[in-house]
């Protein structure tokens, strides 16, 4: 008798062949567009700005993407198959030509790689030197790369944007991204919503850090997007400047090999931080880095 244990039995190669199919992005049904975005883990999530402004939500991280009539401005295109795939998925089918990057964090451009064809890729001067050592240049060097110095505005369609990178802060080529019609600032590592920060491996200085969120904060912002975490408005900035004053602090008691509770400030020394993801204050400990200049 033909049961339903025979009958999935005999479905069970044709149920293998569908999976293998579904991860290998041949399919075209929304249902396993779904399944190909989120099968490694939490799905990256596009949120409109408005109907030319995307804002790209991921665990590893933020981005955005700008929509022009021909093709696409990317900030940050974040880790290898995360902006490819959630293009797929939004059914966004243009071409990416520009890309502006917030730093060289791995986390941050890693998603160069995917793209074959050569874009034109903004980002700082100091960001570009320290990529070029990185296990990730050869798979990237194929891109048009713009080093910058200094304050600029570049004009992509509707769009006015004023890229300003800082040669220290969170790393060594932090910078930030401003959208003058939204009064809209893309801020990279430099602000974080919900994420304890880091120095990205062993380039950053906290009162430089300090420094560059003091220049922000005197800014005319309508809103943020942070490098982590959801977008806020420009209180955040302040709210973040105010945590890492108080890690500061924290850093410079003489003694404190812990994290004194009464201080009021969420530190996870116990989270797996990836190697050059350490905890702020253990490495501003580490590094020798708590005295008073």
């Amino acid at each position: 008798m033909f049961n339903r244990t025979s009958f999935l039995f005999f479905l069970s190669p044709f149920l293998i062949f569908s999976f293998l199919y579904g991860l290998s992005g041949c399919q075209s049904s929304t249902v396993n567009r779904n399944f190909y975005i989120n099968w490694l883990g939490p799905a990256p999530v596009i949120h409109s700005w408005n109907d030319h402004l995307d804002v790209l939500l991921t665990p590893g991280g933020n981005g955005m993407i700008l929509k022009g009539s021909q093709s696409l401005l990317i900030i940050d295109p974040l880790y290898s198959r995360v902006l490819k795939r959630t293009l797929w998925k939004y059914g966004i089918t243009q071409p990416v030509s520009h890309v502006f990057l917030s730093s060289s964090s791995y986390e941050r451009v890693s998603g160069l790689s995917d793209f074959e064809e050569s874009l034109d890729v903004f980002l700082a001067s100091d960001a570009l030197e320290q990529l070029k050592f990185t296990e990730l240049w050869p798979a990237i060097e194929h891109h048009r790369f713009h080093p910058v110095a200094e304050k600029i505005e570049f004009v992509f369609e509707r769009y006015t944007i004023t890229f300003e990178p800082f040669p220290v802060a969170q790393s060594q080529g932090n910078s930030v991204i401003y959208l003058s019609e939204y009064q809209l600032l893309y801020t990279g590592a430099l602000v974080l919503t919900g994420e304890h920060p880091f120095f990205q491996q062993d380039s950053g200085n906290l009162d430089e850090w300090l420094g560059v969120l003091e220049k922000l904060q005197q800014m005319e912002l309508q809103a943020i997007v942070p490098g982590y975490g959801y977008w806020g408005t420009p209180d955040k900035i302040r709210q973040f400047y105010q945590y890492l004053e108080r890690i500061q602090r924290l850093c410079r008691k003489e003694t404190a090999p812990v994290i004194d509770e009464n201080e009021d400030v969420p530190v996870r020394d116990n989270l797996p931080f990836l190697s050059n993801h350490l905890s702020l204050l253990n490495d501003l400990r580490k590094r020798g880095l708590c005295e008073e200049e």
